[in-house]
């Protein structure tokens, strides 16, 4: 006569951690494919990271069950508006190191010093350093943003729907 149950493994009796390890690996490789983002992309996310901290609360419309899509945009375009000063901040001070005399400089033709680095190395705006102006940069940052959400809405382990 067997006095004793069927024994069940450890792992059988209690499977919430491997649900919980499954969600872990989720958002790892989240991160490493956001990790993979073009070198703008991945300066913008970073960016608008920092800027959703001010968001991040219990009562927060980031942890609404159903996000409203007008509040949604409109974080989005203040968030435009920011990167949008930073990166006019960035060109003034860029072209203020530029234009800045340097010693052993040359005067042009027009009788203006040319600084000896600006002579040999002239500015040239690729798509990499130009900045994110106009209305695809809006809808970058829309999905960086919303991504940015469900990255936090995930990471905070928010079910309360």
């Amino acid at each position: 006569m067997n006095y004793y149950p069927k024994i069940l493994p450890f792992y059988m009796t209690y499977p919430m951690p491997l649900i919980w390890e499954e969600e872990d690996t989720v958002m790892r490789d989240l991160e490493y494919l956001q990790e993979l983002y073009p070198r703008q992309a991945k300066k913008y996310r970073k960016r608008i990271e920092e800027l959703l901290e001010r968001f991040d609360s219990e009562g927060s419309v980031l942890y609404d069950e159903y996000p409203d899509r007008m509040t949604l945009y409109k974080m989005a375009q203040d968030i435009y508006a920011v990167l949008e000063q930073e990166e006019k901040r960035e060109q003034a001070e860029a072209a203020a190191v530029a234009a800045a005399p340097a010693d052993g400089g040359e005067v042009s033709t027009t009788g203006d010093r040319i600084s000896a680095g600006a002579a040999m190395n002239p500015v040239v705006r690729t798509a990499e350093t130009a900045p994110l102006l106009g209305p695809e940069s809006m809808e970058l940052i829309q999905v960086l943003l919303y991504g940015e959400i469900f990255r936090r809405r995930q990471k905070r382990g928010f079910r309360k729907f």
